[in-house]
């Protein structure tokens, strides 16, 4: 089923491929999303079913990433179309899935990318999670490569995001000023992490450190002690109280 599924999404963006490196970035990103998903689900215990949604969500959940840079040219939501809504409605439209899996990976794909998960049926918030996981994850990965984050003017973490960080909270987008703010925004991705497989292997990959490795910039490098400092403490404290 799921390598059905697989075909299904590479025929579709076959379509979208003359658009160039950031589709392609996309679609490489997707896979490894759903990978990621399927290590996530099998380190919960989930059972068949579960694991399989947990993949195909991982699968589809930047589907509406391609339309949208198709019309808009960008992947910023907020210049363009929510890509979490998009990609509902374009599921709605196309039969990628088993209809039993539907529901289930449709409301996945659509709170993926939400600050809130209010109004999710329980079953689908578990799925919504694990790719929230994943994504976070491949986003950190994508910084660490140095692949993502644009930084061209030497500036610094301003006050108001510093303060979220300090509070162990991920950054708002609506508080993002500068490029180091965006920075910020995707180390403390760690702070909204559902589950603790999914901090442990960002630990064990050393995502964090190679991102900020990746910014000589002394002032920048003073407030990243501070956010390493707020992060492995967050992260300790998850582990004991998994313990």
């Amino acid at each position: 089923m799921f390598d059905k599924a697989v075909k299904e999404f590479l025929d579709y963006t076959e379509n979208y491929k003359y658009l160039g490196k950031p589709i392609l970035l996309k679609i490489n990103h997707t896979l490894r999303v759903a990978h990621l998903c399927a290590q996530i689900a099998q380190a919960l215990n989930l059972d068949f079913n579960n694991q399989n949604m947990a993949k195909l969500a991982g699968l589809f959940h930047d589907i509406g990433r391609f339309e949208q840079f198709k019309k808009y040219h960008t992947y910023a939501d907020k210049d363009s179309i929510d890509h979490g809504d998009l990609g509902y409605e374009i599921l709605k439209e196309k039969v990628f899935i088993d209809k039993d899996y539907e529901k289930t990976v449709f409301e996945a794909v659509k709170y993926h990318n939400k600050y809130n998960l209010d109004g999710i049926s329980d079953r689908s918030k578990l799925i919504c999670e694990i790719v929230r996981d994943a994504d976070k994850i491949d986003i950190l990965y994508l910084d660490a490569l140095d692949k993502l984050i644009t930084y061209n003017d030497n500036s610094l973490i301003s006050d108001k995001v510093m303060e979220q960080i300090n509070h162990q909270k991920q950054v708002l987008h609506t508080n993002l000023k500068t490029d180091a703010d965006n920075i910020a925004l995707h180390l403390s991705f760690v702070f909204d992490i559902n589950f603790l497989s999914s901090l442990k292997l960002i630990k064990k990959e050393k995502y964090i450190m190679q991102i900020m490795d990746l910014y000589p910039n002394k002032e920048l490098q003073q407030q990243f002690a501070k956010i390493k400092t707020n992060i492995d403490t967050y992260i300790e404290k998850r582990e004991k109280d998994a313990r």
